[in-house]
């Protein structure tokens, strides 16, 4: 999981780190990348099973989806690789 640096970064802020990234990734450079989510408000998701599941923000961590050698993280690799086989519905425990 990222470290959640970017949390509370502001819109002007995370241009900067966007062009930082940008030029790293046209100059050759390693570069990895993190799905960050905002720290406000809670994800919803309609369960099939459980019914409507709230988790409020700031209980997410950031997940790193791609390492900086470029290789997808498993977060990645499992969602391309379920829409690539059409799975529709996954079974999970609890």
């Amino acid at each position: 999981m990222a470290d959640g640096a970017t949390r509370g970064f502001t819109d002007e802020k995370f241009a900067a780190v966007r062009a930082v990234f940008d030029n790293n990734l046209a100059s050759g450079a390693d570069v990895g990348a993190c799905f960050c989510a905002t720290r406000e408000g809670e994800t919803v998701v309609n369960d099939a099973v459980q019914g409507t599941v709230r988790v409020s923000n700031d209980q997410l961590d950031d997940m790193i989806i791609l390492r900086s050698d470029g290789t997808p993280t498993y977060m990645l690799a499992v969602v391309v690789d379920d829409h690539d086989m059409g799975v529709t519905h996954v079974i999970r425990g609890d």
